[in-house]
């Protein structure tokens, strides 16, 4: 497959590409042609919102869940409770600025892995204290939702996120990705994909400033890809993740957040 994609990439775009990228791009086509035979009723209840119309050469564009309440639906008590939790945390306080509400959402010791926002739950009342405060709460979460999941102690909750192109010149979109660690029904840890580098005035860790992400490598990484749900089936992630294992160099000692 690899020498069709590299001679297609380079009839469209007239540049030669690296064989990791090429790879990646073999892989996701394979996925696509496994996924693509789901069913309707499938589809209806993935967690995933209904695909954006797709143009050739042009990225699709990210959308939220038409029915976003559902997602919060879950077979496991605990779980669902968790998913509630991050939900109506995110509507309620980063949303609609009512701060006094982190004293039974969030643990004292709230661990912050933002590259821009300080440790604790009083420096984040206080950050978040500016919003503009909303009542009533709005019924759901702003920016749109794409999907919310929990295992274990942690929910992951993906949003659409609209940015100017750089030009200056129309929209595009891309996910904002939120990964919230849940401790004795509070949240007590936070990571997000914000990259903004950090100005002079941010803490340093050991003063209450943002925490390190630490990761994990070798073996290790692979221990992660094991679900705790015995009824889990693979999905295009894991057979991304394996193919990439099988087509590509060795990936265990690339590190991931944990």
């Amino acid at each position: 497959m690899l020498p069709s994609c590299q001679t297609a990439c380079r009839h469209h775009t007239g540049k030669h590409f690296s064989p990791v990228l090429l790879t990646l791009v073999a892989i996701l086509l394979t996925t696509g042609c496994q996924t693509a035979g789901l069913d309707t009723a499938a589809a209806e209840n993935s967690l995933a919102p209904p695909a954006a119309a797709a143009v050739f050469g042009e990225a699709v564009r990210v959308t939220g869940h038409p029915d976003p309440l559902s997602l919060l639906d879950h077979g496991d008590p605990e779980l669902a409770r968790n998913k509630r939790l991050v939900f109506d945390f995110w509507r309620s306080i980063v949303n609609a600025g009512q701060v006094e509400l982190a004293d039974t959402m969030q643990q004292e010791h709230y661990i912050q892995h933002s590259p821009v926002l300080p440790t604790g739950r009083e420096a984040f009342k206080q950050i978040f204290s500016v919003v503009p405060r909303l009542d009533p709460i709005p019924e759901l979460v702003s920016p749109p939702l794409v999907s919310i999941i929990a295992e274990g102690d942690l929910v992951a909750m993906t949003l659409v996120e609209t940015l100017p192109e750089p030009d200056g010149i129309g929209t595009y979109t891309t996910t904002h990705f939120n990964l919230f660690r849940i401790e004795d029904g509070r949240l007590a840890e936070h990571w997000h994909s914000v990259q903004t580098p950090p100005g002079p005035e941010v803490l340093l860790p050991e003063d209450g400033g943002p925490q390190l992400v630490t990761g994990a490598s070798g073996d290790d990484q692979y221990a992660l890809l094991e679900a705790e749900d015995p009824d889990w089936k693979p999905t295009s992630a894991w057979y991304l993740i394996s193919g990439a294992r099988s087509l590509m160099p060795d990936t265990r000692n690339w590190p991931i957040f944990t």
